[in-house]
């Protein structure tokens, strides 16, 4: 079924993981969003990019069955599969698909002098939604599909241009605490001179983090322990 992820607006997933619960994805101009149940957060929009290509360029590689009860030997019957909905615009059903277990391949040159494989390969059985058949396609599109909402919100938790930061300040409890100031002549702690080799990597620590362990429905019952304020240019 060919289809532009451009003009998708929603993604209904079931993934088997998770026991086929549903997860929806709803494109909020260039956002997406995640919805599982009474949570709502942000989504990976690479990660559904990188999924919208991959049902586009989806193709059958050959038939492997076309008899229904034959469906749970490839993992694509209604209680096996992971189904995968995308709509468009209005809610027009675009491709409703049934992804089922995956078939790993030996690599064709076998093992390599240092005794790791040439690389991994292998195929998905799918089916189309109202039909008897069952395809094969080339690669891991059962992996990419079957992963709860965590593999696909958006986990960036920290993003800096380490370049622009000329304050770190750290609060302890007890009225305790620090700066790290970066002055001309270098970063300086409390007023004097700091191992600038050691904030470099400290700051390297913190320019890009991602966490994708999330706690929903966290409320905090006081003030924070531990503070870091980060401050600088256009910061």
């Amino acid at each position: 079924t060919y289809f532009d992820p451009a003009e998708i607006e929603g993604i209904a997933l079931y993934p088997q993981t998770t026991g086929g619960d549903k997860l929806q994805f709803k494109k909020n101009g260039d956002a997406w969003q995640i919805i599982d149940g009474q949570i709502t957060a942000s989504a990976d929009a690479a990660a559904i990019t990188r999924l919208l290509n991959e049902l586009q360029g989806l193709a059958p590689q050959r038939l492997a069955s076309k008899k229904p009860e034959n469906w749970d030997n490839y993992g694509v019957s209604d209680s096996s599969a992971t189904r995968v909905v995308l709509t468009q615009a209005g809610g027009a059903e675009v491709l409703d698909l049934y992804v089922g277990r995956f078939n790993y391949q030996q690599p064709a040159g076998g093992m390599n002098q240092f005794g790791g494989n040439q690389g991994i390969s292998g195929s998905t059985y799918v089916r189309l939604g109202g039909e008897n058949k069952v395809y094969t396609t080339d690669g891991f599109l059962s992996m990419s599909v079957n992963q709860g909402m965590n593999a696909w919100r958006n986990a960036e938790f920290l993003n800096l241009d380490k370049g622009s930061v000329a304050e770190l300040d750290f609060r302890y409890p007890n009225g305790r605490g620090f700066s790290l100031t970066k002055l001309p002549e270098g970063w300086m702690l409390d007023g004097t001179p700091a191992d600038s080799l050691a904030v470099d990597r400290y700051l390297n620590r913190l320019v890009s983090r991602q966490e994708r362990n999330f706690a929903d429905g966290f409320q905090p019952q006081g003030l924070p322990v531990y503070t870091l304020q980060i401050s600088g240019a256009n910061m």
